[in-house]
Parts: structure tokens; C-alpha cells; sequence
């Protein structure tokens, strides 16, 4: 029996090479501009795609010198199996959420990074040199993204000073000025690394590519990601302190922590300089912002967290199903029109916090044990490490980690695609390390078909790549739903809807469902009632709780003149979102054309008058009119009569401005007016008369 060739060393430093810079260089970087969200989607369809390539030859190759099914032991790791069940979990909320498109299209993509952290820790990690290979993959996009931020910062502040709205447009190749920090932070992270261990070419790139991602992050100044770096600097200096400066290798590592304190003092530099040349003051702004507990950022923040945790108070134990926060949270006055617009929400900026609301005390103690596990795991590899490389790099990521779970407080890596690769290399390189140094000697009797575990896997990141493919074709046809509401063309918003509506995807990246905006159109369009009403109710099935749906359904009652639906559904609006402005006017309205001017005046005197908002403007001003014919009929005084008419056509908006004082000074409508009125009266003509008098009385006039 012949025995099989290995294959070359050259081969599988080259598949590594190719595995690695896909997944660290080139998938974090496509982008679909057709898309709403240009990248979230297209990168998870890429990394599904990439992942089959991946396993394939792992069913049609019947041997390979790459592949070492020994090393399937590692799964036993306790890592490992919380990594699982947590999956597992995920998995089985589809059951109990509300919206099963979005609880199935979460576990899925967490699904796919969990396969990835498998390969990599049975296919690549293994093989000789992946560590060479992963830094240098890490470097090469670290310049790639600096030299990109550094472009768009001069082509943005060429044309505006330096101010923090300013800064917003510095994204690098991601979505937000926030997710591109925080790449940054993870490529410095590992560029520093290679700075310490590299020599000549490699080294020069790695020294550049950690300067410039320490610039970015002080320039761009996202406080999440200082925040996430001081942490993890004093907690790596601790950790040194107490283990790696008692090993072997505390020589080596004092070297090593030199390059933390230049670090230091290069980020220190910088703010400064940004502080110096800064004449809008915007650091300044950015600390002072954090702090302010009653407007502006922080404020919404902590008022959303405070919302969240009554949520996850309802659903403690298993939460509300995964990906349906945002689904869920819409009954806690959270969507609010306004005049500038409508706010939604669409996630917590804390995934902690969203973990516990969307899997329970139980989801979120699996994912906080994984972190602990895994720095456990760091600080005993630490102590063990006999080679300046492994400790410096075990030291790295441990840094890593402790950043992204600082950052995690207070944004949402969670959900960005090429941060959970990072992340998953980094948990797998731990998890391979702790194995390669405490439990490789150990013998493992079980065995496991490698082709029947391929193969269920090329299953599930089949329907991945398909969940990933309509997620993203549903993108692009809200975008342009989005561009055909501009001309009223509500056809092909209909066709559209139809074509983008799946089991994958019900609700549009703004949280709006897709059959909502479907039921508005054909409204709109006049088709058949009962069919509108029909798509209505699919819609409150994907989101029971969306206000534009339960306003639209009151808004088709109303036209057709059941009041009495109409009021029922603006009341269920309201009772998730009182402070909604829309919903308070169109209940008014609906109340009018009942004839119940004053219950609607009631709920009209509940919005601030200085909406910019015609529809709110004309209902007042029906019921003011109204209130004046009221005061009319109550006199027969000529004079006083003939002298509201004439103040009221010298000051068309008189009555209006009248009701924005009587706000103001806390006042019914009738007695500012009348005040007004009889301020400007010749007395002698209304002194005697006595249903004026009675006027004064009623209302409460004072002289």
C-alpha cells in the first residue's frame, strides 16, 4: 500500500496566506451600493460563500496532507461547548420570538461565525507559520484602511474645519466613523505585534501601519474605543506586572512593554496636537458630552439601556427571541415623529444588554463565561509560554479582547461582520493555544466522520448564503422604495415588496415592516380594501407594535368612516408610544370628524404649538374658530364683536398666537383672548353689558 504524499510546505503556506487575507483584507472591504447598509450584508453573504469554498474539498477530496482529523479532539475544549450551546440557544429562541424572520436570520450569520471558528482551529491554525501568515495579513489591511481614513481626511477637511460633525464623514471602508475606530483598534492591536517580532521590510510596514492606526484612533476620536484602549493598556500592564514579568522571558517582555509606553505617549501626543489646532473645541465637547446626563447623547442612551432592562425584566430567562430587540422594544415610546423626522430605534448600543434582552440571563451569562473562560485561558498560556513570541502574543490578545469587551458596553460589534471575524480568529487563536500547550497529549478515543460533518455544515451555509442573499436583494429594493415614493409610484412599490418579502426578511433596515409599506401603497393606489387590510395584518404579525402600521390602519378606518376602529387603533399607537406626535394629531382628527372638537382640543394641547406641522396647525385652528363663533354667540354686543372681527382680520394668525400664549401662561384659550380683546376696547361701550360680564366670570378674565 503506497503511502500518500505530503503535500509541499509552499502549498500550505499559500492556502493559509489565501485564507487569512480573504477573511482579514478582502471581505471586510465589499461593499454594494445598491444597498441601504452597503456593507453589513454583502460581507456576511461573502464570508457564507468563502466558507463552502472552504469546505467542499473536505466532502469530494478523499485524502489530504492540510487536513488532520486528529485534531477534531479540540471541540471537547469548555470553550468550545459554551460557544455551542450559546449557538444552540440562539437557534431555539426562534420558537418563542415574535418575528421568526429575524430570530432565524441571527442564528444563522452567528451560526457561520461559529463554523468559521471551527475551520480555523481544525484546518488553519495547525499548520506551520499561520501565526507569520495572520500578521502579515493583519498589516497589509491595516495600511490599506490608514491610507484610506488618511485620503478622506483630507478630502473632507479641505472643504470644513475640524469639528466633531465633520468627523462623522471619516469611515474609512465601513458604515460609521465608530466601526472604523474600532477595526482600527484590532489591526493596531496585531500590527504591533508584528512591529516586535518582524525584521526588516515587514517590520518597517508593521511600525508604520501601528502609528497610523494609533493617529486615526486619536484623530477620529471615538470615546468607546479610548475608552476600550486605556482599559485594555492597564489591564495588559497588570497582567505583565504579576505574571510575565516573574517568568523566563521578563527581559523580552520589558522590550515588548516599551513599545506599550510609546504607545501611550504617541496617543497622548496626538490628542494634543488634535487639541491644539482644534478651534471648535470638539475633544473638549466629546468629554464634556459624555457626562451630560440630561440631554444629548448620553442622555438617550441611558434612557434606552433604562428600556431595555424593563424589557428584559418581562423575558428574564430566555429573552425575547434573538434578533427581535428591535422589534419588541417599539412598545416602550421609543418611536417618536417629530418634525424633523421619525426616530427609531434599531439597536442598544450595549450588547450585553441586547444579548440579555434577545436570550436571557441565560444567553448573556454563556457569552460573559466565554469571554471569562477565554482570559483564563490567556493568563494560564501566559505563565506556561517558554518563547518571547508566544507570550508577547498571547499578551496581544488578551489586550484585544479586553478592548472589544469594553467596546461592547457601549456600541455594537456584535453586529458589524468584520468584527466578528477578528473576533473569531482571536477565539480561535486562544482556544488553540490553551489545547496546543495543556491538552494536546491527551488521546481521544471518539471518532467523527469529517465528510457528515462537512456536509451538514456546506447545509447550513447553504441557507446562509441564501438568508444573506435575499437580506441584501431586500436592501436594495427598500432603497428603492425609497426613491419611487418620491413620484407617488406606488405600483412598483408594490411589485417591489412583493419581490423582496421573504422568510428572511420582513422588515426594512429602518425597522419599518415590509408589508406596512406594501398596505400603504395599495391604499394609495386604491386597490381592494379587504386586501389592504389583509396586508395590515401580516404586517402587525411581523411588528405588532410599529406605529406607522397601527396609524396607517387608523388612517383606512377613518376614511371609511368607522371611527370607532379608527379611535381603537390610535389608541393601541398610543399606548405604546404616548408621546407621538402624529398619533396625538390623528386621533384629534379622527375626533373631529366626529364632532368631539373639544376631546380632540384636549389631546391637541398636549403637543408643543412650535411643531412645524400644517395638519397639526389646521386642526387647532378649526377648533379656534370654533371657540370664537362660541364667545359670539354668548353677546349681542355690536361693538365687542365688530372689534374681534377687526383685530382678527388685521392679524390673520391672531387666534393662533393667542392659543400659543394661553399655553404659556398655563391659561384656557378663552380668557387669553378675551384679555387680548378687552384690553384694546373702548370701556365706556362695554362697561354696562351684561353678558360680557358673564363672559369675564366664565372664563376667568382679569381686568
Amino acid at each position: 500500500m503506497k503511502k500518500s504524499k505530503d503535500i509541499p510546505k509552499n502549498i500550505i503556506f499559500t492556502f493559509s496566506f489565501f485564507v487569512f487575507f480573504v477573511l482579514i483584507a478582502i471581505i471586510p472591504n465589499f461593499y454594494y451600493s445598491l444597498a441601504m447598509d452597503q456593507q453589513l450584508e454583502i460581507r456576511i453573504l461573502a464570508l457564507s460563500i468563502f466558507l463552502i469554498i472552504l469546505f467542499l474539498p473536505l466532502i469530494f477530496i478523499k485524502k489530504s496532507g492540510i487536513l488532520k482529523q486528529k485534531e477534531i479532539k479540540i471541540i471537547k475544549n469548555p470553550a468550545v461547548i459554551i460557544y455551542a450551546s450559546l449557538i444552540v440557544l440562539i437557534g431555539i429562541s426562534i420558537f418563542w420570538s415574535t418575528n421568526k424572520s429575524e430570530a432565524t436570520y441571527e442564528f444563522l450569520k452567528r451560526a457561520t461565525f461559529f463554523i468559521l471558528f471551527i475551520y480555523l482551529i481544525i484546518y488553519i491554525l495547525p499548520k506551520e507559520n499561520s501565526r507569520l501568515i495572520l500578521i502579515r495579513s493583519f498589516v497589509l489591511f491595516s495600511l490599506i484602511i490608514s491610507v484610506t481614513g488618511i485620503l478622506q481626511i483630507l478630502e473632507v477637511f479641505s472643504v470644513t474645519k475640524y469639528n466633531l460633525d465633520a468627523l462623522y464623514l471619516i469611515t474609512g471602508n465601513f458604515a460609521q466613523k465608530n466601526i472604523f475606530s474600532e477595526v482600527l483598534f484590532i489591526t493596531f492591536a496585531f500590527s504591533i505585534y508584528g512591529a516586535a517580532i518582524f525584521d526588516k521590510i515587514w517590520k518597517k510596514l508593521a511600525i508604520i501601519g501601528t502609528l497610523l492606526d494609533l493617529l486615526l484612533i486619536a484623530f477620529i476620536m471615538t470615546r468607546a474605543i479610548w475608552a476600550a484602549f486605556f482599559v485594555a493598556l492597564a489591564f495588559s500592564f497588570i497582567l505583565y506586572i504579576f505574571i510575565a514579568s516573574k517568568s523566563i522571558l521578563a527581559n523580552k517582555l520589558k522590550l515588548a512593554l516599551r513599545y506599550f509606553v510609546i504607545i501611550f505617549c504617541v496617543v497622548i501626543i496626538a490628542v494634543i496636537a488634535v487639541s491644539t489646532i482644534d478651534k471648535n473645541k470638539t475633544l473638549q465637547s466629546q468629554i464634556t458630552n459624555a457626562f451630560d446626563f440630561k440631554k444629548g447623547n448620553t442622555f438617550h442612551r441611558l434612557n434606552l439601556w433604562k428600556k431595555s432592562l424593563s424589557l428584559a425584566e418581562k423575558n428574564p430567562i430566555l429573552g425575547v427571541g434573538a434578533g427581535n430587540w428591535r422589534i419588541e422594544i417599539l412598545q416602550y415610546d421609543l418611536q417618536v415623529t417629530t418634525d424633523k423626522g421619525r426616530v427609531m430605534p434599531d439597536r442598544t448600543h450595549n450588547d450585553y444588554l441586547q444579548l440579555l434582552v434577545e436570550n436571557g440571563i441565560i444567553g448573556l451569562i454563556l457569552f460573559i463565561l466565554m469571554f471569562a473562560i477565554l482570559l483564563y485561558y490567556c493568563i494560564r498560556i501566559l505563565k506556561k509560554a517558554e518563547k518571547f513570541e508566544d507570550s508577547f502574543f498571547i499578551l496581544i490578545l488578551f489586550f484585544a479582547l479586553v478592548g472589544y469587551m469594553v467596546d461592547s458596553c457601549f456600541a455594537f460589534p456584535r453586529e458589524r461582520i468584520e468584527l466578528q471575524i477578528f473576533l473569531n480568529i482571536i477565539f480561535a487563536y486562544i482556544v488553540f493555544g490553551y489545547y496546543k500547550t495543556f491538552e494536546k497529549e491527551k488521546d481521544s478515543k471518539s471518532q467523527i466522520s469529517v465528510k457528515a460533518i462537512a456536509a451538514i455544515l456546506l447545509c447550513l451555509l447553504s441557507i446562509s448564503s441564501y438568508a444573506a442573499y435575499k437580506r441584501l436583494q431586500s436592501e436594495a429594493g427598500v432603497k428603492k422604495i425609497y426613491q419611487y415614493s418620491k413620484f407617488g409610484n406606488h405600483q412598483q412599490i408594490i411589485k417591489t415588496c412583493n419581490e423582496i418579502y421573504s422568510s428572511f426578511s420582513t422588515i426594512s433596515p429602518f425597522c419599518d415592516p415590509i408589508m406596512q409599506i406594501k398596505a400603504i401603497s395599495m391604499y394609495q393606489n386604491k386597490n381592494d380594501l379587504n386586501l389592504v387590510l389583509e396586508t395590515f395584518d401580516k404586517s402587525l404579525k411581523d411588528s405588532p407594535y410599529h406605529l406607522e402600521t397601527l396609524n396607517g390602519l387608523a388612517v383606512v378606518y377613518k376614511n371609511e368612516k368607522e371611527y370607532s376602529k379608527a379611535l381603537e387603533y390610535c389608541n393601541t399607537a398610543l399606548k405604546y408610544a404616548p408621546t407621538d406626535n402624529r398619533t396625538k394629531i390623528l386621533k384629534a382628527d379622527i375626533l373631529l370628524s366626529e364632532n368631539k372638537n373639544e376631546e380632540a382640543y384636549i389631546i391637541l394641547r398636549t403637543i408643543d404649538p412650535q411643531i412645524n406641522r400644517s395638519d397639526y396647525k389646521n386642526a387647532i385652528n378649526y377648533i379656534l374658530f370654533g371657540k370664537v363663533r362660541n364667545i359670539v354667540s354668548q353677546t349681542k354686543n355690536e361693538y365687542f364683536i365688530s372689534e374681534l372681527g377687526k383685530v382678527s382680520q388685521d392679524n390673520p394668525d391672531l387666534f393662533y398666537k393667542m392659543y400659543v400664549q394661553s399655553i404659556n401662561k398655563n391659561q384656557d384659550f378663552e380668557q387669553t383672548l378675551l384679555e387680548k380683546i378687552f384690553s384694546i376696547c373702548n370701556q365706556d361701550k362695554i362697561l354696562k353689558d351684561k353678558s360680557l360680564e358673564q363672559l369675564k366670570i366664565k372664563y376667568k378674565v382679569k381686568e
